[in-house]
Formats: C-alpha cells, sequence, structure tokens
C-alpha cells in the first residue's frame, strides 16, 4: 500500500512537470461538486460522469441522477488511487486494489476514454459496486504508454530488476503481500 501511494506520488510530481497542456479551466477545476461546471462525459443516461484533469493526472468523479457524488477516481500511467469521495468511495474496485464482491448483476460502462474504463454493477445485496480497470485489447504497437500489455511469456524477467513496464506472472505460491509487493510485480 505504501510503495504504491509512493510511486503515485512520483508519478504525480512528473507529471507536474508537463502541466496541464490540452485542459481547459473548466477541466481543471470543480472536482467534488453536486454539479461541476463541466462537461458530462457519461455513456449512461442512469449517471453523470466528469473528467477533470490536472498537472497530468486524470480525474474522474461519478454522480448520481440526484447530482450526489458517488465515487471518484485518480489515473496517470496506469495507476488507480481511488479518491476519498462519495457516497461509494469503500466499493470501488482497481487493478491495485481489487475487490471481492460476489455475484454481481445490472453491470453497465459508465465511463471509457480509450485508456480507462468505469463500470458499475448491483452486488446481491442491492448495493452499487465500481470497477475502475484499464481498457484492455490495444496493439502493443501502437498502445499509449499508459495501458498495461502484459509481457510474452518467453520474455518474462527476473522479478528482482526487471523494469516497472513489465507484468510479472509468478506463481500462485511465489505471490506476494498486496501491502509491500514490489511495483514490478503484478498480483
Amino acid at each position: 500500500m505504501k510503495m504504491r501511494h509512493a510511486v503515485f506520488g512520483v508519478l504525480l510530481l512528473a507529471a507536474s512537470l508537463f502541466g496541464t497542456a490540452g485542459a481547459t479551466a473548466l477541466e481543471q477545476q470543480g472536482m467534488g461538486a453536486a454539479r461541476p461546471a463541466t462537461k458530462d462525459v457519461s455513456q449512461s443516461p442512469r449517471w453523470h460522469v466528469y473528467r477533470f484533469i490536472r498537472d497530468g493526472i486524470n480525474y474522474v468523479q461519478v454522480n448520481d441522477l440526484g447530482n450526489q457524488v458517488r465515487m471518484g477516481v485518480a489515473t496517470a500511467n496506469g495507476l488507480y488511487l481511488v479518491l476519498p469521495m462519495g457516497s461509494d468511495a469503500g466499493s470501488v474496485s482497481t487493478p491495485d486494489a481489487p475487490m471481492r464482491s460476489g455475484q454481481l448483476s445490472h453491470a453497465e460502462v459508465v465511463y471509457s476514454d480509450g485508456v480507462t474504463q468505469v463500470a458499475v454493477a448491483v452486488n446481491g445485496k442491492g448495493q452499487y459496486v465500481w470497477s475502475v480497470t484499464p481498457v484492455a485489447g490495444c496493439d502493443p504497437n501502437d498502445c499509449p504508454v499508459t495501458r498495461i500489455q502484459p509481457a510474452p511469456a518467453a520474455t518474462l524477467c527476473d522479478p528482482n530488476d526487471c523494469p516497472v513496464t513489465r507484468i510479472q506472472s509468478a506463481p500462485a505460491a511465489a505471490l506476494c503481500d498486496p501491502n509491500d509487493c514490489p511495483v514490478s510485480r503484478a498480483l
């Protein structure tokens, strides 16, 4: 957990060096508001989704139709950080912090920007469960750097000196504790 936050902090610092090129003033402010003054980019008529860009970090906020904030997430370079905002903040699954949710129904994608996808479903208790994932299936030759591409099995590197950009396929017995697992390993 500490390692994930440290890596996200380093990415935040690096992204801030590039500024907010291409982002309008509206996309840089208003996060957490019931009705942010930015475009609703939802793919669903049942949700409002707002995207913000600041210092190279993408932020996605989802509100219900009553304009109540449900969840927020920050993404940068393939990392996902659930923000402590919204009534469903404790029910968000990311590749870095997956949740066990049991059987789900009524799943739908509410947001996708070609790199990140946000979906919602209902669990057996009638509660909303959110999933934030990278968009899968891009061509490795023209896939943006922020997308994760698994290395072919024959080219897996030594986990002790593998670059951060590679995913390790470790045997089940060798999986590390998610609270102190090196960045270069996938769970």
